[in-house]
């Protein structure tokens, strides 16, 4: 989720193993309730059965109205509100126990150096990667998986979105899994909320993109 530029990750065995399993477990028919623009897929066995899961209406983009971005904008805000109120949190406590608590909060793989004037070529490479790493997990999570879930309660529906995404985050460490709650929890909510991917695109691909340019422009730390 943070980076597609990022170091290869130790434990990508087992990234891609709860990538399988939410594919598998999380792939289930439309509810036309929870995301009425979509038809219920016959079955995803055949190519012509997928093509047709996979075109952009079916995968919930749709084109983006007033109260899409007004969702975007309290999401953006919401999220970056509760991500610094836990990052204080966990800074305290690792002042209190540094012993237990380290004070660096990403895992070696998402660490990022300051890039020197001459290296901001890397942003020309970056690019492309990150669109790839946003667009694909936000296709995958919120336009695939989110409404072919078999759950009639849309409150159910994006909180076992959230968890499966939770999981899908595993490898990157319980202090970063924590600080990650907000986005976790928050863009699934309003993507299930706006009945349209391109506000999950948005909030992720914003927030994203703008922690990493901070971190590698130097003012913040990552």
């Amino acid at each position: 989720m943070l980076n597609a530029l990022s170091p290869a990750c130790p434990h990508a065995h087992l990234h891609m193993a709860i990538h399988g399993f939410v594919l598998e477990e999380f792939t289930k028919p439309v509810h036309e309730h929870q995301f009425p623009t979509l038809r219920k897929p016959s079955s995803l066995s055949s190519t012509g059965s997928l093509k047709k899961a996979t075109k952009p209406k079916n995968l919930n983009l749709k084109p983006i109205t007033k109260r899409d971005l007004v969702w975007t904008l309290i999401g953006i805000l919401t999220i970056s509100a509760f991500s610094m109120l836990i990052m204080i949190g966990l800074t305290k406590l690792s002042n209190l126990y540094p012993d237990i608590i380290s004070s660096n909060f990403s895992p070696p793989f998402l660490e990022f150096p300051v890039l020197d004037k001459t290296e901001y070529w890397i942003y020309l490479v970056w690019i492309p990667f990150f669109f790839f790493n946003i667009f694909g997990e936000e296709l995958l999570w919120r336009g695939f998986i989110l409404p072919r879930q078999k759950v009639k309660s849309e409150t159910a529906n994006w909180t076992l979105n959230s968890f499966g995404w939770l999981l899908f985050h595993l490898a990157f460490g319980w202090k970063l899994m924590i600080l990650l709650l907000p986005i976790l929890i928050i863009n699934p909510f309003i993507v299930q909320k706006t009945k349209n991917t391109w506000t999950g695109i948005l909030i992720h691909g914003l927030l994203n993109g703008s922690g990493f340019l901070l971190i590698t422009l130097g003012v913040l730390n990552s």
